[in-house]
């Protein structure tokens, strides 16, 4: 979703140098290793929960951007790439997830966990790392309940954050075997290859989609409800 920078770039006569492009686990885990390294990296693009971890590498752009550029912004995106009264990342757009269905599989839609799960729909979702914990945040949150309180201390111990696992591992028992290897690119190349009958995608999924030959059996719907 990001080439068309690329090709900006080149267009503005822009010498930049793409030394890591990878799916944001192993992303992280790269420019971990380069910045312990001593590795230069002039500019990270990630998404901005990991920006707490990747702080002590980087330059607070308080005084860098300008502040007019940063007021034309959501509010509560720009507020997410602070950290410790710093603000040390910039949105580039606000990531939702859509639930994308096979009309010629799924009918009616499920506008909610509850009726996802009561269907025979095969739901795909990242089954390790940040994109299973992601999902398991959604659940957790769309029953009402938090993960850390105001203190920043977990409270995950609920019967909602129970809740939320059992249903995890009962959706996942109806799909393909491998999607507890499944990262977001995974989720998407089943969908597009017809495993599942449907996923939650991110919008950079659109392309991909969009050019795909299930195209005109694909629909985006909300995302599911607590």
């Amino acid at each position: 979703m990001y080439d068309h920078l690329y090709e900006f770039f080149d267009r503005a006569g822009i010498d930049v140098e793409v030394v890591v492009h990878e799916d944001h686990p192993t992303l992280n885990r790269r420019v971990a290793e380069m910045l312990a390294a001593g590795e230069p990296l002039d500019l990270i693009s990630t998404h901005a929960k990991y920006t707490p971890s990747q702080s002590p590498w980087l330059r607070p752009l308080d005084d860098l951007v300008d502040a007019n550029a940063v007021a034309a912004l959501a509010p509560l995106a720009v507020e997410l790439g602070r950290f410790e009264g710093r603000l040390w990342c910039l949105p580039r757009n606000i990531d939702v997830r859509v639930l994308w269905l096979r009309t010629d599989r799924v009918d009616p839609a499920p506008d909610t966990w509850a009726a996802l799960e009561a269907s025979d729909t095969v739901f795909g979702f990242p089954g390790r790392e940040s994109g299973l914990f992601g999902t398991f945040f959604e659940l957790v949150t769309g029953a009402g309940e938090r993960l850390f309180d105001d203190d920043l201390r977990p409270c995950m111990d609920t019967f909602a954050a129970v809740d939320a696992i059992d249903q995890l591992i009962r959706l996942a028992q109806r799909a393909p075997r491998d999607l507890a290897d499944w990262h977001y690119d995974d989720v998407d190349r089943a969908l597009l290859d017809g495993r599942v009958d449907a996923a939650a995608a991110w919008p950079g999924a659109w392309g991909p989609i969009s050019r795909s030959p299930l195209a005109d059996r694909l629909v985006p719907h909300l995302y599911p409800a607590g």
